[in-house]
């Protein structure tokens, strides 16, 4: 849940796996590979700080070369 109890939007193709460890929450594309792993008590913005990040793919995709 986001602020006030919204719900956090991920970006399209994007899903949280709850069904492993019930410790760790894991952020998947919808090709199943890992994007992130988090423990239970993270800030639902990071995941969404994290899939919105891999969204966009790396730097130097987005013409930034760092």
């Amino acid at each position: 849940m986001g602020r006030k109890d919204e719900p956090t939007r991920l970006p399209p193709g994007y899903g949280l796996d709850l069904m492993g460890d019930p410790c760790v929450i894991v952020l998947r594309r919808v090709d199943e590979t890992v994007v992130a792993r988090f423990t239970n008590n993270v800030d639902p913005e990071q995941i969404k700080r994290a899939a919105e990040e891999d969204h966009r793919g790396p730097p130097e995709a987005r013409g930034r070369i760092s």
